[in-house]
């Protein structure tokens, strides 16, 4: 579908990017990107947008099918010896800005201090973070629309998990403690009717938190069309912290804060100069050490990016009340 308006307020945008193709896993087809003009949005959309019907095919491959592979075996002594480094040097940066904490949050998605009740995951995938946060003593169920990813989730961790889209399967209103949604909300085809039905899933006083590219990063700005937090086809609408907030609004949360985090930025900055680099970045292998080297001097400087603005981390991440 040609040029379709901005999700959120209608505007008709302007042209960001085109002529994209799909860097992870060759899709066919050419894509591009709209900016909405309107200063109190800002929603980024894929433009051609896919027919709903056509979305899952760009997910055949996808990576939560696959546990990543190691590219050590063909690599040289060197290369072997460059990507040990890399991981005990970045433990050290991680330690010393903070890093480590700030990692370990969100990939709990905030969650790991939290009294712990009951929890649904939406987009959970294969199921490692669900089981992580079952382990903290969480009553956690899954949902995805992958039935290769729900069958590993099952099978391997014994989890709940429902298949299909969370909106049909008729889930008991008023019955989550905590709903989390983990890059998930840009691939969604209506990710206002998402937040609403998350709002009719929680009780009063329960909380949804989920996280997204920020489409203000630095990592954006940087990168520009190589930026990993795009990728076409599969992200269908991408946020900024006042985009997200018009989302949230519109769908029943009024109690709400939203940040950004750079946390994760050496993963955005790796896959970005592969992608500069060779037009690819196959998420389910390893990336080549000299990438690696070259994201981990980018969480600095994206550390230190966002200590003079705070809008500029690689995620954003909205966590949401249930007004009582």
């Amino acid at each position: 579908m040609q040029s379709v308006p901005c999700y959120l307020c209608g505007d008709k945008g302007a042209l960001l990017y085109q002529g994209m193709k799909d860097r992870h896993f060759a899709a066919p087809g050419e894509w591009g990107f709209r900016k909405c003009s309107n200063p109190e949005c800002g929603l980024v959309w894929l433009d051609p947008m896919p027919a709903e019907q056509e979305i899952g095919g760009f997910y055949e491959n996808f990576y939560t099918h696959d546990s990543a592979r190691s590219q050590t075996g063909g690599l040289s002594f060197a290369a072997q010896a460059g990507r040990f480094a890399v991981k005990q040097i970045n433990s050290i940066v991680k330690s010393l800005i903070a890093g480590r904490q700030s990692s370990r949050q969100i990939n709990l998605m905030f969650l790991g201090e939290k009294t712990p009740g009951k929890l649904l995951e939406i987009g959970c995938g294969s199921g490692e973070r669900l089981a992580r946060l079952k382990k903290l003593g969480w009553q956690a169920e899954g949902q995805d629309i992958d039935p290769k990813a729900v069958g590993h989730a099952r099978e391997r961790f014994g989890l709940e998990v429902h298949c299909g889209d969370v909106c049909t399967l008729a889930l008991p209103g008023d019955s989550f403690d905590a709903i989390i949604m983990n890059h998930v909300i840009e691939h969604l085809p209506d990710p206002g009717k998402v937040l609403a039905e998350c709002h009719r899933l929680l009780k009063r006083g329960g909380t949804l938190v989920l996280t997204t590219p920020n489409t203000a990063s630095y990592g954006h700005n940087h990168f520009q069309s190589a930026w990993l937090g795009l990728d076409p086809p599969r992200h269908l609408y991408l946020f900024s912290r006042t985009a997200l907030s018009v989302v949230a609004r519109k769908n029943g949360f009024q109690d709400y804060s939203i940040e950004t985090t750079p946390a994760r930025a050496q993963s955005f900055a790796t896959g970005s100069y592969e992608i500069r680099r060779t037009g690819r970045h196959a998420l389910n292998l390893k990336p080549h050490p000299r990438a690696e080297w070259a994201g981990l001097v980018f969480q600095i400087r994206a550390h230190r990016a966002h200590s003079r603005n705070p809008d500029s981390g690689e995620e954003c991440v909205l966590k949401a009340v249930k007004s009582a």
